[in-house]
């Protein structure tokens, strides 16, 4: 069967539009291939060459005592989170922080789907949608991400776009179905099921809701 189309009443009546990062504005292998093993660089880095320190003690304050005990302990066990993809709050707070090095630095820059960033400015300019963006990130890591996202040949500030920013922490499980109010297609994203196509609108690009108004 084909999948549900899009209620244009129903998006007209819509005010607030909530978007994920990872797979919905920007590739999961971005976040896998890219940032998570930039923040086990760091991580390992400075566990290993300034353990002692106040500062690197901060920084891992929130993680469980036995998974501190020492750089090698803590390591492991960041690994074995990273690996898995368990979204643990300490962890995601954690790489947050070893983010910001990057994108300060210039190391580290945000690649958008080629179809956000025009929609996003024209619901944002025209004043059709307010934006928000939920994410399993710490809030302060999603501000890093969009305050050095990728334009052509430029490097541009995306926050102002935003009037919210919603984690775990805040919002509460991804895994509750009153987070969701879409399913968006993207490459790299697990197949949808038939179920799922049968019951949900499936958007594969912004510019599909863009077209709504």
């Amino acid at each position: 069967m084909a999948p549900q189309p899009v209620d244009r009443q129903r998006w007209d009546e819509i005010e607030l539009v909530v978007l994920d990062i990872e797979g919905t504005i920007s590739s999961i292998s971005f976040v896998k291939d890219v940032l998570y093993p930039y923040a086990l660089n760091e991580l390992t880095r400075l566990a290993r060459d300034s353990w002692d320190d106040a500062a690197t003690q901060d920084l891992i304050q929130a993680f469980p005592a036995e998974t501190r005990t020492d750089a090698d302990t803590l390591i492991a066990h960041v690994q074995e989170l990273t690996a898995k993809d368990i979204k643990a709050v300490y962890l995601k707070q954690l790489q947050g922080h070893l983010w910001q090095t990057g994108y300060t630095s210039g190391r580290l820059l945000t690649p958008l789907f080629p179809d956000v960033l025009p929609v996003l400015r024209h619901w944002h300019s025209s004043k059709l949608k307010t934006l928000a963006i939920f994410s399993s990130g710490s809030i302060h890591a999603q501000r890093q991400f969009f305050s050095y996202v990728k334009d052509g040949a430029q490097t541009v500030d995306l926050k102002p776009l935003f009037k919210e920013h919603f984690d775990t922490v805040t919002a509460g499980p991804k895994n509750e179905v009153e987070s969701y109010v879409r399913i968006c297609e993207r490459p790299g994203n697990a197949e949808l099921t038939m179920e799922d196509r049968e019951k949900f609108p499936v958007i594969r690009s912004l510019e599909e809701v863009a077209a709504l108004g």
